[in-house]
């Protein structure tokens, strides 16, 4: 039974799903973003997009600074809603609820510049793969996908970097999972990377977005410097054909 190979876009569509959810108990994320670039850096490289894969690999060690955040348990006063001081909610047996804390701006850093790696690797494969799909004739997809390379940094990459350069610069720091009223920006970035990854995978099996055929010198042609597509017959050799039998070529009296 034959096996199936594993199409490039079908690497990058999970690896963008992994990027996009987080699952945060008092564990570290169940859905580690570093597996999610990594795997967006194996299908880029199999679409021969170098650029993008070696970003994707470094916004995959960058993202370990988002893995496991600080947190704490508060106790909340079930009258008012309000975080209540520590003894008094020991002692009035209030509920508690856990609380994300504000990360370091070192913390920060690396993870704007995950963010910034990993939104620029997004964009250049979406971008690759518009241009590839419109030369293919397929105009629709290549709208598709342009509008995808737009909203990837405008919607994703652009409120998060804002965000923590909002942290660094204020005196609050940043928090990389609430943050306040401003959630609402992230979870917005959240939706276009799901989008983008539904896409990916719909279109996983066009032909354009396969694995481009490889050229490979050809022996016959070496000399001249030509190459041919992989799994082509090599050219006839040129020149006429001696037919001449051995000898001087004349026939005996």
């Amino acid at each position: 039974m034959p096996t199936r190979v594993a199409r490039p876009l079908t690497f990058i569509w999970v690896g963008v799903v992994l990027v996009a959810l987080d699952f945060r108990t008092d564990l570290p994320d169940l859905l580690p973003d570093p597996v999610g670039w990594a795997l967006v850096a194996v299908g880029a490289w199999a679409l021969t997009l170098r650029p993008a894969a070696l970003l994707a690999a470094v916004a995959a060690p960058l993202s370990l600074s988002g893995a496991a955040l600080p947190y704490r348990y508060v106790y909340i006063d079930p009258a008012t809603g309000e975080v209540a001081n520590d003894r008094v909610g020991e002692l009035s047996q209030f509920p508690t609820e856990q609380r994300w804390l504000e990360v370091s701006d070192a913390r920060a850093l690396a993870i704007g510049a995950a963010v910034a790696t990993g939104g620029l690797a997004l964009w250049l494969v979406v971008r690759t793969l518009a241009e590839r799909s419109g030369r293919a004739g397929e105009g629709s997809a290549a709208r598709r996908l342009r509008g995808f390379a737009l909203a990837v940094p405008v919607a994703w990459a652009a409120p998060t970097l804002a965000l923590v350069g909002m942290g660094i610069a204020g005196d609050d720091g940043y928090d990389p999972v609430w943050d306040g009223n401003l959630e609402l920006f992230g979870l917005a970035g959240v939706v276009v990377l799901l989008a983008l990854a539904t896409r990916l995978a719909l279109d996983r099996d066009r032909s354009w977005a396969g694995h481009p055929v490889p050229l490979q010198p050809s022996l016959w042609v070496w000399g001249r410097g030509e190459r041919r597509p992989a799994g082509a017959a090599p050219a006839a050799a040129a020149g006429p054909i001696d037919t001449t039998p051995p000898g001087n070529g004349q026939s005996s009296a």
